[in-house]
């Protein structure tokens, strides 16, 4: 298949489908085309009936008048044979054979006209049943679909993921609310996290005074310490000493 061939098998897929989709999306419109379009066929059928109507009561009228004339025609011919007239006789028999002939005609014929006439009146009458039903089904199809559609509308609603304008909204307000405590949320933690790095530098600043001057206090214990031993020490020799002076003496 050419690349064409399929462009154009895709395009008319998706055309349909969306053809469709917006059938659907309008039943009522589509509904009432259709009933329209019957409605249409319907007129158009009862005005070629009503022609052939009016063709069966014209032959119904020309076939009596066709009856009443053979009727006088042979009242005639009879009187003409009594009379032994001999030249009004052969004419009358004429146009009794005449008579004859367009009365068969126009029954045949007006029993046709009857039979069409009775044959599309049992069309019309499928017809009209078939546009009254076809009314009907479009009200139980709208119902249902209006029903179906609540009924969606609330298990969607129910589910969460309703569409409605007003539940929309809702949602949008209940996310935005959402957003702003997350904001402040955030604010907040930023704000104590800032003041943990504050408190962190000023411990890491004051870390080397506080060292220095631990050291320094330890080197001052430690020198008081060594004064203290050499001063014990040297009292000590000098009580030695002392002790050493006595003995001698």
């Amino acid at each position: 298949m050419g690349l064409w061939s399929r462009m154009w098998n895709l395009f008319r897929a998706v055309l349909f489908k969306n053809v469709k989709e917006m059938e659907v999306e309008h039943a009522e419109a589509v509904y009432e085309s259709a009933i329209e379009k019957k409605v249409e066929s319907f007129h158009q059928l009862k005005r070629s009936v009503g022609a052939l109507v009016a063709r069966r009561e014209r032959l119904a009228v020309e076939l009596e008048a066709a009856k009443r004339n053979y009727k006088q025609t042979r009242s005639d011919l009879e009187g003409a044979i009594a009379s032994n007239n001999t030249q009004l006789g052969p004419i009358l028999l004429q146009k009794k054979d005449q008579l004859e002939d367009e009365i068969d005609r126009l029954k045949a014929d007006l029993e046709q006209s009857v039979k069409e006439v009775e044959d599309y009146k049992g069309l019309m009458i499928e017809m009209q049943g078939g546009i009254n039903t076809l009314k009907m089904e479009k009200e139980r199809a709208l119902a249902r679909a209006t029903s179906d559609k609540e009924r969606i509308r609330i298990e969607n609603e129910i589910a969460g993921l309703s569409v409605e304008p007003e539940l929309a909204a809702l949602d949008n307000v209940r996310e935005g609310l959402s957003k702003l405590h997350g904001e402040a949320v955030v604010s907040k933690e930023l704000g104590e996290t800032d003041v943990d790095r504050q408190l962190a530098r000023l411990r890491r600043d004051a870390a080397p005074a506080a060292a220095k001057a631990k050291f320094a206090e330890l080197v001052k214990q430690t020198q008081a310490g060594r004064s203290a031993a050499s001063s014990q020490e040297s009292q000590a020799q000098a009580a030695q000493q002392k002790t050493l002076g006595e003995q001698n003496t």
